[in-house]
């Protein structure tokens, strides 16, 4: 049986750790290890070794600085004037 990765990371309830946040965001381990070092990326540390993660924190940093659309822009420019 064929598992999809979205389906084994996003229906997880408790905590992720580096490979998990690595392999949910699409980035590789070290660079999730500078974006903690970095105060970029919320993460804890229970045992003040390993990392650990929230689903909600990672989802939060994947969809920052969000782009709209020209119809949105235009929208609110309407408002406006």
């Amino acid at each position: 049986m064929e598992t999809n990765m979205n389906e084994t990371t996003t229906n997880r309830n408790g905590p992720m750790d580096i490979n998990d946040a690595a392999r949910f965001l699409r980035l590789k381990k070290n660079f999730i290890y500078q974006l903690v070092f970095r105060r970029k990326l919320p993460a804890y540390k229970p045992g003040g070794k390993k990392l650990y993660f929230r689903q909600c924190d990672l989802e939060d940093y994947a969809f920052r600085n969000r782009r709209e659309t020209a119809d949105n822009i235009l929208a609110a420019n309407t408002a406006k004037a």
